[in-house]
C-alpha cells in the first residue's frame, strides 16, 4: 500500500513538474516570438524611413533636373535670339547697294573726293538719314575704265532708299543747306557715268 502510493506521488509529482516545464516552454517560445516581432517591426519602421528618405531625395533631385532643364532652354532661347538679331541686323545694314561709276574731273585729288565723302557721312548721320557710302577704288582694271573709281552707297532695303535720295536732293535744292554745300563740291571734282542697284543677302 505504502509503495503504491509512493508510486502514485511520484507520478503525480512528475506530471506536475512536467506540466510546469510545458507552461515554461510555451511562455519561452512565446517571448522568443514576441522580441523577434518588435526587431521585425522596428526593420520595417527603418526599412519605411529609408523609403521615404529615398523618395524625397529622388523628388529633390527631380525638381532640380527639372529646373536645370527650364534655365538651360530659356538660355538657349536666349542665344537662339541673340543669333537672329545678329543675323538680320548683318543683312539690314547691307540689304541695298547703291553703286555709282565715277570718274575724276582733273579740278580735285583723289583726297579731296575722299573728304567729301567723309562730309557727306557726317551730314547723313547728323541729319537721320538711313544711308552710307564708301568710295571703291579698283587696282586692276579694263583699259577704257583706267580713270574710274566706284561710289558704293548703303541702305537698309531698296523702299528705304527712294525716299532718302529724294529727301537728299530737295535738301540740295536749298543754298543755305550742308547737302547744297556738298553737291557743289561733287559737281566739281567728279562725274557720274552710270548708277547701278544692287540687293545683298
Amino acid at each position: 500500500m505504502l509503495i503504491n502510493r509512493y508510486k502514485e506521488k511520484r507520478v503525480s509529482l512528475l506530471k506536475t513538474i512536467s506540466g510546469f516545464a510545458h507552461i515554461r516552454l510555451q511562455e519561452s517560445c512565446m517571448l522568443n516570438f514576441f522580441i523577434k516581432t518588435k526587431r521585425s517591426t522596428k526593420l520595417i519602421n527603418k526599412n519605411q524611413s529609408l523609403i521615404r528618405i529615398l523618395k524625397l531625395s529622388m523628388q529633390k533631385n527631380i525638381v532640380l533636373c527639372q529646373n536645370r532643364f527650364k534655365y538651360m532652354e530659356i538660355n538657349m532661347k536666349r542665344i537662339l535670339l541673340g543669333i537672329v538679331v545678329l543675323l538680320v541686323s548683318a543683312f539690314a545694314s547691307a540689304a541695298y547697294k547703291d553703286v555709282v561709276k565715277m570718274e575724276a574731273t582733273g579740278e580735285c585729288s583723289m583726297n579731296e573726293i575722299i573728304e567729301l565723302k567723309d562730309e557727306f557721312n557726317e551730314v547723313m548721320k547728323k541729319n537721320g538719314y538711313d544711308y552710307s557710302a564708301e568710295i571703291w577704288m579698283p587696282i586692276f582694271y579694263a583699259e577704257e575704265t583706267a580713270n574710274a573709281f566706284y561710289w558704293i552707297g548703303t541702305a537698309p532695303d531698296l523702299a528705304d532708299f527712294g525716299p532718302e535720295f529724294t529727301r537728299y536732293f530737295d535738301e540740295a535744292l536749298k543754298d543755305s543747306s550742308l547737302e547744297s554745300k556738298i553737291e557743289a563740291g561733287f559737281s566739281k571734282c567728279r562725274v557720274e557715268l552710270s548708277r547701278s542697284g544692287f540687293l545683298t543677302e
